[in-house]
């Protein structure tokens, strides 16, 4: 199905931004080593694939909302819109959307040597700072909150016999996923 390969680059993305984000801090308390200073290498992965991962996790939690609201649809056509390969095709292309929207990171912090971009324009910072924020918390809170509820309604007009049950578990979804996106996004500083 569609929705796992969603899941698998939602949990990958997660992955590499926990390595990214988190390992080189605890690096840096447990040792006193910056891994981000020493490294120009590590250094520019973590500018463009943290931040890539970042908008990526969440985004692909949107998209399984979508997916599973075309999945509950009476349309035949509609529950075959979504392939596994249109999936992957849809994952490659956000990925390398995000990717030339990093790339000049990757740059800037590849040559600065203590791992903090002085070169790069502000009119740039200004826009991957907005366009990360939208990315990563509206989107896809909003993905999930309309797809959840035609996702709802769908079941609740196409299943007579187990209307009860199907609801109560597509409620649940729903909480888990709102809850899921509000503690992601609540609990990162604000300068991420």
């Amino acid at each position: 199905m569609s929705n796992s390969i969603f899941l698998l680059t939602s949990f990958v993305a997660s992955i590499i931004l926990v390595w990214t984000g988190r390992f080189p801090q605890a690096l840096t308390i447990l040792t006193g080593i910056d891994i981000a200073a020493a490294s120009p290498f590590f250094c520019a992965f973590r500018a463009v694939f943290g931040r890539i991962s970042q908008n990526l996790a969440l985004l692909c939690i949107g998209l399984v909302s979508i997916d599973r609201f075309l999945i509950t649809s009476r349309n035949e056509r509609c529950r075959r819109l979504l392939t596994k390969l249109r999936a992957t095709l849809i994952v490659t292309i956000l990925f390398l959307i995000y990717l030339a929207i990093s790339i000049e990171d990757a740059i800037s912090y590849y040559w600065a040597r203590s791992c903090k971009s002085p070169n790069t324009p502000f009119a740039y910072t200004q826009f991957v700072s907005y366009f990360s924020w939208v990315v990563t918390f509206g989107v896809p809170l909003i993905l999930i909150t309309i797809f959840s509820l035609f996702t709802w309604q769908n079941l609740r007009f196409s299943v007579q016999g187990r209307r009860n049950r199907l609801q109560q578990q597509v409620n649940r979804m729903m909480f888990a996923q709102f809850e899921f996106v509000l503690f992601e996004r609540t609990t990162k500083p604000a300068n991420e």
